[in-house]
C-alpha cells in the first residue's frame, strides 16, 4: 500500500492520555495503562499492543472481541505480561503464536497457560538439526496440552480472520535448511482496511531475504531481533516502506541493543518507538488511520 505524505498513517503521540490504573496485585505491580478507546478513536477496530516485557517481545492483538498474543517475553517477566493482559481485560486468548524457541519470546507462556485460557497455540515446526534453547520449551508444550490448548506446528502459510476486516497472515517464511533458531522465526502481516503491520520475530538475513518475495508493504514495522544489526537490512526496509517502526528491547540490556546502525536505517523511513524508552506502545487503527499511544 502506498502512503503519500503518511495519508494512511496518522501518528499522533498522545502519551498524556494514557491512563495508569491504581489497582495493584499481591506483588504490588500495577496493571497496564488502559487506552480510552472511546476518547482516542471511536471507530478503532484493531489495536496492537507492544507490551514492555524488558529484553524480550510480546504483542497483544485485539479485534472484534478476539484476542491474539504473539510471543510472551521471558518467564521472569510473567507478572508484567499477566498484569498487562488483565489490565486489558483479556481472559482468553483465541490464538497464542510463538515465533521461535528463544526463551525471551516464549518463556512466560508456561505461566500464562495457568491463568488465561489459551484455545490454540501456533508454533514453528523445528527441523531435526535445530533444538529449542532450553528444557523450558518442552515444559511449555506439556503445560499447554495439559490445559487443553490445541497445538499447531506451522509448516505452511496460513490466514487467520479475527473479524470480517481484520486478517493475520502467517507468511512463514519456512526456510528449508535453517542454521539457527532465529531462522525458524514465524513472520506475520496484520491487515485492517487500508492499514497494515509486519512482525518478524528474530528473523535475520535469510528470513528477510525470503520475505522479499511476499507482499510486505506495511504502515508499521515491528523491527526484527530487538534492533540488532543482523536484521532490518536496507533492501528489506525499502520494500516494507513502513511509515514508523517499533523496537521491543530492554533498557540497558547487555547486548547493546538497539544497534546504532539499525536506528540510522530505520530513522530514514519514519518515527521509531522503543519499549525501553516509551514503555508499552499501542497502535490503534480504524482501517484508514493509525494512532500511536505511548505509556511513557
Amino acid at each position: 500500500m502506498k502512503k503519500p505524505a503518511f495519508k494512511k498513517c496518522l501518528l499522533l503521540l498522545a502519551a498524556s492520555l494514557v491512563c495508569l490504573l491504581s489497582l495493584f496485585e499481591k506483588d504490588s505491580l500495577s496493571y497496564s495503562p488502559l487506552v480510552k478507546y472511546e476518547e482516542e478513536m471511536p471507530d478503532a477496530g484493531l489495536s496492537l499492543h507492544a507490551i514492555d516485557v524488558s529484553q524480550g517481545s510480546s504483542t497483544l492483538i485485539k479485534a472484534d472481541g478476539c484476542c491474539v498474543l504473539i510471543d510472551t517475553g521471558e518467564r521472569c517477566r510473567k507478572r508484567e505480561l499477566l498484569n498487562y493482559l488483565k489490565g486489558e481485560k483479556v481472559r482468553q486468548l483465541d490464538i497464542l503464536f510463538i515465533t521461535h524457541p528463544h526463551s525471551d519470546h516464549y518463556g512466560a507462556a508456561i505461566d500464562l497457560a495457568d491463568e488465561i485460557n489459551v484455545k490454540k497455540a501456533v508454533l514453528p515446526s523445528l527441523p531435526s538439526n535445530i533444538a529449542a534453547d532450553d528444557i523450558l520449551w518442552e515444559d511449555m508444550l506439556s503445560k499447554l496440552v495439559q490445559c487443553g490448548t490445541e497445538l499447531v506446528f506451522a509448516e505452511q502459510k496460513q490466514e487467520y480472520l479475527l473479524s470480517d476486516n481484520v486478517k493475520i497472515e502467517l507468511l512463514g517464511p519456512f526456510i528449508k535448511e535453517p542454521q539457527n533458531l532465529n531462522e525458524v522465526s514465524l513472520c506475520f502481516k496484520i491487515s485492517f482496511g487500508n492499514t497494515s503491520f509486519l512482525i518478524t520475530g528474530d528473523g535475520e538475513k535469510q528470513v528477510e531475504q525470503a520475505l522479499l518475495d511476499e507482499d510486505i508493504a506495511v504502515d508499521v514495522l515491528f523491527a526484527g531481533h530487538h534492533g540488532s544489526k543482523t536484521s532490518s537490512r536496507e533492501e528489506f526496509l525499502e520494500k516494507a516502506g513502513a511509515a514508523c517502526s517499533l523496537i521491543s528491547v530492554g533498557k540497558d540490556n547487555p547486548h547493546g541493543l538497539p544497534d546504532r546502525v539499525v536506528l540510522d536505517r530505520l530513522s530514514k523511513y519514519g518515527d521509531i518507538f522503543r519499549t525501553d524508552l516509551d514503555g508499552s506502545v499501542v497502535f490503534l487503527s480504524d482501517g484508514e488511520n493509525i494512532k500511536v499511544i505511548k505509556e511513557k
